[in-house]
């Protein structure tokens, strides 16, 4: 039978404990006043720039409506013209 002393755990609940507290002393309350401070101004810059992307796709949107348009405009020009369609007679 195996000795529990002789196989104890590299890092105990000690040591995780020591180290999250050592996480949190990086924070210094200047840190968490920025990040306060960051996320409201985030906010407020979502809504536009969603705003900004929906008229940008709308606007390639409309402006594959326009080639499209154009494009089937010079095909019904061509297709009055009969001698495209015709073969040559050779």
């Amino acid at each position: 039978m195996l000795n529990a002393h002789a196989l104890s755990p590299v890092f105990t609940n000690h040591h995780l404990k020591k180290g999250s507290e050592y996480w949190y002393d990086c924070l210094s309350r200047y840190d968490w006043n920025l990040l306060s401070t960051a996320t409201p101004a985030i906010d407020a810059w979502l809504s536009p720039l969603d705003r900004l992307l929906e008229s940008a796709r709308s606007l390639a949107r409309e402006l594959t409506h326009r080639n499209n348009s154009v494009m089937a405009c010079i095909m019904t020009t061509a297709l009055e013209k009969g001698s495209i369609h015709m073969p040559y007679k050779v």
